[in-house]
């Protein structure tokens, strides 16, 4: 089979340090990683720097620099996402998220921007139902899902049924685990 090339290099040492540090009502914390790709004997090298604060609404930021050493690759990657989420009063509380990121890399000269929005719902102790959109201008892609997830002591069930509009995107893609045009989907998970 063919190598995917994003894979880390099997045998190989990888490395990283985390230092986090308390800022107000949250903390900021910066990353570094090193890893070998299956196709080069170049290092990878990842740099983040992150954030999270609780200032009534929870608001957080990740910026993430990715560098390929090696000239015959790719070369860089930049990673920057800011979300916010906060949880309405209305009932039993209406979480609500938002998500944006933007990503530019050496390949290519437009930038990819992606909106997330989710919005959850406990009915009770355990039932809980959600919505969540996606938009991606680089794919052309938006997605609508609906969903009910109910939670057990070690049993939890979750069904969502999706629709991506196929007039915005001229190719049959999707996110990963959201397949095809119109969805719906059983998850069960048991926990030991």
């Amino acid at each position: 089979g063919a190598i995917n090339p994003l894979l880390t290099q099997k045998n190989s040492w990888q490395w990283g340090a985390r230092f986090q540090y308390p800022v107000g009502s949250g903390n900021l914390g910066l990353t570094t990683y090193r890893r070998q790709l299956t196709i080069t004997d170049h290092p990878e090298w990842r740099l983040a720097v992150d954030g999270r604060w609780d200032v009534g609404a929870g608001v957080w930021f990740e910026a993430v620099r990715v560098n390929q050493t090696d000239p015959n690759v790719a070369g860089w990657l930049n990673l920057i996402t800011v979300g916010s989420d906060y949880t309405f009063g209305l009932g039993n509380g209406l979480y609500t998220l938002i998500e944006y990121q933007n990503q530019l890399s050496k390949a290519s000269d437009t930038p990819i921007q992606t909106v997330i929005t989710q919005f959850n719902y406990p009915v009770n102790l355990l039932d809980q139902f959600f919505v969540l959109t996606l938009y991606n201008d680089y794919l052309h892609f938006s997605g609508f899902y609906l969903g009910w997830h109910r939670a057990y002591d070690y049993l939890s069930w979750q069904v969502l049924a999706g629709y991506i509009d196929q007039s915005v995107t001229g190719i049959r893609a999707a996110p990963i685990g959201l397949l095809g045009q119109q969805n719906l989907q059983l998850i069960l998970i048991y926990s030991i």
